[in-house]
């Protein structure tokens, strides 16, 4: 959710390649993401975040899924099915 740094980042790129395509697409993903009231980036984060983390479980691959509960669970302490699946990638690591 740090999208300003983000932009930031992906200007750098765009110093060196001016027509990066996907550095184009990120800045635009991610200034959309900064007009969103607080509320509706922290719900797109989460789903973000839990599409990438069912797609590592359902792989086995828990190191990886268990980054991304971590990442719904800083946002939304409260989110207890990414509470439960990180305590099963945690006994499955």
């Amino acid at each position: 959710m740090q999208y300003k740094e983000a932009i930031a980042q992906f200007k750098k790129i765009l110093e060196l390649e001016p027509n990066h395509q996907e550095s184009l697409k990120r800045i635009k993903m991610s200034e959309n993401m900064l007009a969103l009231p607080e509320s509706e980036r922290i719900m797109a984060y989460k789903k973000e975040c839990w599409g990438r983390a069912i797609y590592h479980y359902e792989r086995e691959e828990y190191k990886e899924a268990a980054k991304e509960f971590e990442r719904i669970l800083k946002v939304d302490p409260n989110h207890e099915q990414s509470r439960r699946l990180l305590g099963e990638c945690r006994k499955k690591m």
